[in-house]
């Protein structure tokens, strides 16, 4: 049992680390990865200020541009990733390898995470320096644990779509592209989605980007 134990541990970090030091293959593209997605959340900001939005609502449209980092990883990275593994003659020894799968999928969360954080953390940082938002660091901790409850979960989706996406075969990348916009509009990246109808608004709170969203909201809303 302990040695099992101990086996899943070393291959689930031994599979995050392959993404972790993939941050440091190239640091060519780290300002591109961040500054680009930085300009199409700047769009949003603008389209707001064109429309006299009060100020807090920045923060949304920030807070919604870290949170796509980390969806785009789950797509691209996670849900997609077996399906990428089986192509390159990969999934095999997935398979026959003595530890669990599921330890290999974690160690590709663990390491997403972290590689979807320096972007995330970046246009973060980057938005609230240049559009001059307040932040409430008085629940920081709270913030921090509804954070990570949600990439736990977000991540568990990951996971879970991973085998949707190995069944769909070349349709994987349909699937993906498919599912990223309109995860986009009822997660309520770029506004809170009680704006509309209660049964989509219902919907909407199956995802758990849209819970966290919601519950993040409250740290960077000044209008009391």
């Amino acid at each position: 049992m302990k040695n099992s134990l101990i086996l899943n541990l070393r291959a689930m970090l031994a599979r995050a680390q392959v993404r972790i030091i993939g941050i440091k293959r190239d640091l060519f593209w780290i300002p591109f990865d961040v500054l680009l997605p930085l300009l199409g959340v700047s769009t949003f900001v603008f389209i707001y200020k064109s429309l006299n939005v009060p100020d807090f609502a920045y923060a949304f449209v920030i807070l919604g541009g870290a949170m796509i980092a980390y969806w785009l990883n789950i797509l691209w990275s996670m849900a997609s990733q077996l399906y990428w593994e089986r192509m390159t003659g990969n999934l095999p020894i997935f398979f026959i390898a003595p530890c669990s799968i599921n330890s290999i999928l974690i160690g590709m969360a663990l390491g997403g995470m972290v590689a979807a954080s320096v972007r995330a953390i970046s246009i973060l940082i980057l938005g609230i320096l240049i559009f001059k938002i307040p932040v409430d660091f008085s629940n920081l901790s709270s913030a921090l644990f509804i954070f990570s409850i949600t990439l736990i979960a977000l991540y568990g989706l990951g996971m879970m779509l991973s085998s949707v996406f190995l069944l769909s075969g070349r349709e994987a990348w349909h699937l993906a592209s498919l599912l990223q916009e309109p995860i986009y509009l009822f997660s309520g990246f770029f506004f809170p989605v009680k704006v509309f109808p209660f049964i989509i608004s219902f919907l909407s709170s199956l995802l758990p980007t849209t819970l966290g969203l919601d519950a993040l909201r409250p740290n960077f809303d000044f209008r009391k």
